[in-house]
């Protein structure tokens, strides 16, 4: 499939600000020991940690790109994996965006100052059953990671986002009736394998911005993308 990368600024503010995620199912703050008010979510969602990551987007030369990171050999969880900058929240943060830029600050050097918040997608379970909650923002095109946090983050690069849409250096892997993409990427002689919630991301906030379908198979109902989002969520396993 040939995608057509090109989208300017106000496309992409639109399309992501019509999937603007509200906090009204799954609080950012955790109701401590009790149902959260609307009842539509499981018991475990209270009990479950907090985290959110920065969907980091730029465009350059006329396409968009997101900016990822490999996580330190250094680290004890996900050494060596491909990730977006964020991490646990703050027992002071109160919105999603908070702890995003923090981590962000903390991990490549991306000050407040170059980064316009578009909108939050909708909250996902990791592996480690934290709830993340990613947060789109628009990167100036002057930003350049400067000094990165050796102990969390040893590179930074970036994809056009349109990357995962295309089915090349694309495979898949079942795992507990999911599937999990992997995508293999060759950038200045560094191989990069984006993968697992990343990947997941990654996707999600391609089919919003292109508005429209991959070129592989993909567990999400594209002509109802958000409510699809929400039953993956729900139908998480019990923590």
């Amino acid at each position: 499939m040939d995608v057509n990368e090109h989208v300017d600024e106000k496309q992409l503010l639109k399309r992501l600000k019509a999937f603007n995620y509200s906090s009204s199912l799954i609080s950012f703050v955790p109701h401590e020991g009790s149902a959260l008010p609307t009842g539509d979510c499981p018991a475990w969602v209270d009990r479950a940690r907090r985290a959110a990551v920065l969907v980091p987007l730029t465009i350059r030369d006329g396409k968009v790109n997101v900016i990822l990171t490999v996580r330190s050999l250094k680290l004890a969880r996900d050494a060596g994996d491909v990730a977006f900058p964020g991490g646990m929240r703050d027992v002071s943060e109160t919105t999603p965006d908070e702890t995003a830029l923090r981590e962000s600050f903390e991990e490549i050097g991306l000050e407040k100052e170059y980064v316009q918040i578009i909108s939050n997608l909708f909250p996902v379970l990791s592996r480690h059953a934290v709830i993340v909650f990613p947060v789109v923002g628009l990167v100036s095109s002057h930003f350049q990671p400067q000094e990165l946090n050796a102990h969390e983050v040893s590179d930074v690069f970036m994809l056009p986002l349109s990357r995962f849409l295309r089915p090349d250096g694309h495979t898949t892997l079942r795992y507990n009736a999911r599937r999990i993409h992997f995508f293999n990427d060759n950038i200045n002689g560094k191989s990069f394998t984006t993968f697992g919630l990343t990947a997941h991301i990654c996707i999600y906030a391609a089919l919003v911005v292109y508005n429209r379908r991959p070129a592989f198979k993909l567990e999400f109902d594209y002509d109802n993308l958000e409510a699809t989002i929400k039953e993956q969520f729900l139908r998480s396993s019990k923590l």
